[in-house]
């Protein structure tokens, strides 16, 4: 692909802007998290925005049946397109996906460019609260308590869900996958809002990037959040305009 440097006025942008990678598995959730990346720009004119270099690829192994099933490992081919996506002209690359990002260490190793995580920024962001912090997210990212080990360890209170608890998380989920939006799962889901809400849990970690799609159901029953695809498009952002 063609590296197109800023030479005619006014097609200008800076030149510390820098080409974003992305790796997407999950259709509406790298879509979800592209709308925000680019909502965070302001511009003026569409080459004012920066340059995406997308790969949803629905066909790598699946993260959730390798921990749970023992199934094949997705990280291979995580590895084969980071190293692609560079060859195509990416700075950075990021992989809208809690789950995936235990196994970083395996498919980031070789990476030859820098790997934007999005358990780092969510950990960094759910830092700055004092709330009682609840992890909503795979069976994977919950059971292995990927979000309250280090927090508990920083010292922040945390309640983790139950595995009834868990089943209406893994539900939402897997709505949100196959139609985009909650639709079935919203009486259980407020249920379970409303019991952390009494139990004193401030705030949620949407540690799914799916969950992004229900920000506005978590709204209504007074509960903050921390939504993971929200902090990682910001953190792109700064990273690829040089903020």
């Amino acid at each position: 692909m063609p590296r197109i440097e800023p030479k005619n006025t006014p097609q200008v942008w800076s030149e510390n802007e820098k080409t974003l990678g992305v790796i997407g598995m999950s259709p509406f959730a790298t879509l979800n998290f592209l709308n925000m990346f680019y909502s965070l720009i302001h511009a003026e004119k569409e080459w004012q925005y920066p340059r995406v270099l997308l790969d949803i690829n629905t066909k790598i192994p699946s993260r959730g049946r390798f921990f749970e099933l023992g199934e094949e490992d997705p990280s291979p081919y995580i590895a084969q397109t980071i190293a692609e996506l560079y060859q195509q002209g990416a700075d950075y690359v990021l992989i809208p996906c809690n789950t995936v990002h235990i196994l970083q260490e395996d498919w980031g190793r070789d990476s030859p460019i820098p790997i934007i995580s999005i358990i780092d920024v969510v950990k960094e962001e759910a830092l700055k609260n004092t709330n009682v912090i609840t992890t909503l997210g795979t069976k994977t990212i919950t059971s292995k308590r990927v979000y309250s080990i280090p927090l508990e360890k920083a010292g922040v209170n945390v309640r983790d869900i139950n595995q009834q608890e868990q089943s209406i998380i893994s539900a939402v989920i897997e709505e949100v996958k196959q139609k985009g939006q909650l639709i079935h799962n919203q009486d259980e889901l407020g249920s379970l809002l409303a019991t952390l809400k009494r139990e004193g849990v401030g705030t949620v970690i949407l540690g799914c990037t799916e969950l992004s799609c229900i920000t506005e159901f978590i709204k209504q029953h007074g509960i903050n959040f921390i939504d993971s695809n929200s902090v990682l498009a910001q953190k792109a952002v700064n990273l690829i305009m040089g903020r």
